[in-house]
Formats: structure tokens, sequence, C-alpha cells
């Protein structure tokens, strides 16, 4: 990409001096006009926010690019000055579930497509706010019997929590073999395995499958690709509405078979910036990965997530870690030492002294992967009841 339109560089040549305001937010502007630099003109308004201040005596543009853009949250979120106009425009934007959440314009699209009865595969990225559009589904209360069909029981539980805050209220959660319905609304959290094993849903109003790429993923077991294949087909037959979602993917293939029409979103909406560095490593150098591991982690002490690629790995770079001198001196200084110390102990009662994940948390490393037992997974909070 030449560096006119890379938002990273143009921004620190507004820190520098060498380049106005406003001819970042032309930029950004021209980009946004463009259907193939739209993504890019969303990464340099979400950029300009990073450094606000840098944009003062240009606020009012920034504020239209951004609802140009259709990044409305961020007005309300950055801007206590909004004219009466953009009052009006984020009025229309607020959710439905909470008058504090403000949609984006994808979101809006997609909520409005689900309301007005029609099929949605949704294919875009973590941060464009999926779950938010399920929220407000449910909010909507259109739904009576509502299936969500996740791929692991942990987000069985991160799913249930959520939904049984906001709407336990009204709805019965469902989330086990041994439940029995026994409200009118209800909304079932199961994965596929246990929407086959159930054989009480009937006439369901809408489901909706998360990371629907899984129903042909090869790198998957065999066995749960197929129980997913069972489960879609099982609720075609007594679902009125679908809606699928899954990361970003530009074409699908093998839907054809679905025999119900639906609307295919291929969104690269974006409403985060990333820093991308790229490290020439080779796959099995350990010694170099943790070499560069330990000058990352010694230019940034605040809170870090390192994504692994298994479990056994996870093990490596934690004991790793705890060897250096730099997290050994941190410890548990950076947390709740209470709460944490009180979680340590239970850990070590259930599982020992010497277990990898206990030995990781006395150096303020914290161990999360699907092979964890789940009891680990507790709310902190429990700990002081």
């Amino acid at each position: 990409m030449e560096s006119s339109l890379n938002p990273q560089r143009c921004l620190n040549d507004v820190q520098n001096e060498q380049l106005s305001a406003f001819s970042y937010l032309k930029k950004a502007s021209e980009c946004l006009s463009s259907p193939e630099l739209n993504s890019l003109g969303r990464e340099f308004l979400i950029r300009a926010l990073d450094q606000l201040q840098l944009f003062e005596n240009q606020s009012v543009l920034l504020q239209n690019l951004l609802r140009k853009a259709g990044l409305f949250p961020y007005i309300k979120k950055y801007f206590s000055t909004i004219s009466p106009e953009k009052e009006f425009v984020l009025d229309m934007y607020r959710s439905n579930f909470d008058e504090n959440f403000i949609f984006h314009s994808m979101q809006a699209r997609v909520f409005k497509l689900l309301t007005s009865g029609q099929n949605v595969v949704l294919s875009a990225p973590t941060s464009m706010g999926k779950s938010a559009i399920i929220d407000a589904l449910i909010a909507e209360r259109q739904f009576g019997t509502i299936v969500i069909v996740v791929p692991t029981i942990a987000l069985i539980d991160e799913t249930r929590r959520r939904i049984q805050q906001k709407f336990g209220h009204e709805f019965q959660v469902i989330h086990h073999g041994s439940q029995l319905k026994r409200k009118e609304k209800a909304i079932y959290i199961l994965t596929q395995e246990r929407v086959n094993e159930r054989d009480d849903l009937r006439s369901i109003d809408l489901f909706i499958i998360d990371e629907f790429y899984k129903l042909a993923y090869s790198n998957d077991e065999q066995s749960r690709v197929i129980a997913l294949n069972i489960a879609l087909s099982k609720l075609l037959t007594i679902s009125k509405q679908f809606y699928m979602i899954g990361p970003y993917i530009d074409a699908i293939r093998g839907m054809e078979n679905l025999t119900r029409d639906y609307t295919f979103i291929p969104s690269e909406f974006n409403t985060v910036a990333l820093n991308v560095h790229k490290y020439d490593i080779s796959a099995n150098n350990i010694e170099s990965k943790n070499e560069q591991l330990a000058k990352i982690v010694e230019e940034h002490p605040e809170q870090t997530i390192i994504y692994c690629k298994s479990a056994t790995s996870i093990t490596q770079v934690a004991q790793f870690l705890s060897s250096l001198a730099s997290i050994q001196d941190r410890k548990l200084k950076d947390v709740n030492v209470e709460v944490f110390g009180k979680y340590h102990k239970w850990l070590v009662n259930n599982y020992g002294i010497d277990w990898s994940c206990a030995k990781a948390l006395m150096n303020g490393i914290g161990i999360h992967h699907g092979a964890l037992p789940r009891a680990t997974g507790w709310d902190y909070t429990l700990l002081n009841s």
C-alpha cells in the first residue's frame, strides 16, 4: 500500500506536523467515497479518534465523517457537543435493549433484515458486534422461541450468562438436556450435539448458528461437523427463520441445499484498527520466538493477550514467561491480589501446587483453552461468597 493511504503513517505525519489534520480527514473522506477503500476510510477515522486532541479544530468535520462511515456509536462516545440533527440520527440507531447502546450502520442493516422476516447469513469480523444483534432480536419480542447453536460448552456458559442477565425475567433460558420447557417464551442455548439430543424442539421462530463455517470445517473433528449438519437439517424443518454468523469471508459454497431464500452479507465492517508487526521467524524456531516475545513483554508492561496454536504451546509460553525477571517482579501487582489469591488457593487445593495454571497465575499469567476443566472458569466473585 502506498504511504499516502497508510492511516498509521499519515497519523504520524499529523503528529509530526508534516500533514494537516484537515488533509488527513480529506484522505479519510476520499476512501469512504470509494467502495474498494471504504474499510480503509473507517480505519483513518478510528485512528483519528485515538489521537483526538490533534483534530480539535476539525471536530465537526470528524463527526460528519463518522456519520458518513456509519460509526454512530463513536459520535456519542467521543464528543460531548453534538448538533440536534446528529442527536436525532443517533436516536434512530439507538438499540432496543439498552438506551446507551447505539448501533453502527451494518448492525442496523442486519437487524432490519431479520425483523422484516428475512433469513440472513452474516460473514463479518469479530469487532463488528454480532452478539448485539442477537440481543436486539430478543428484545424486539418478535420471536417467542429461539434456538442459539454455539460450538462449545464454554460458549454456552458465556452466552447463557449474558442472556439470562438481560432477558431471564421474561424468557426461560434452556441450556442443558435435563431442563424442560416451562414457559411459553424460551431461548435454547445448545451445542449441535445437544440440539440433536432434544426431542422437544418444535415450532421454532428463529434459530441462530454461531460459526456456521464449521458446517464444512475440515480441521474440526469429523463427528462434530456431521453433528452440526444434522442439527442444521433438523432446525430447518421446524424453524420459521434463521440467522447464521461467521468470520469474514467474501463468498460461500454449498448453501444451495438449504432450499430457503436467504441474504448473504459479506462485510469487512471494522470498528477497531490493528497495528500488525511481522517477524521473519520460522515456525519451529522456539528460541527466536521466545527472544522476540521477551522483548515485546518488556516493551508492553500493560495487560497483554497472547494467542497460541495449541494447549501445549500455551503451557510452554507460560513457563517461559514465568522465568523472565520482568514478569517475576510484576507478579500479581497489577491485579486484585485478595481475589486472585483466593482463586490461586482454590486451584492449588483442587489441582495441585505444581499444576501449570496455578504456577502461571502467581506470576500474573492467566491461561485459557478448551481442554481446561470447566470449574476453573467460575466467576471470581463467587470466591467471596
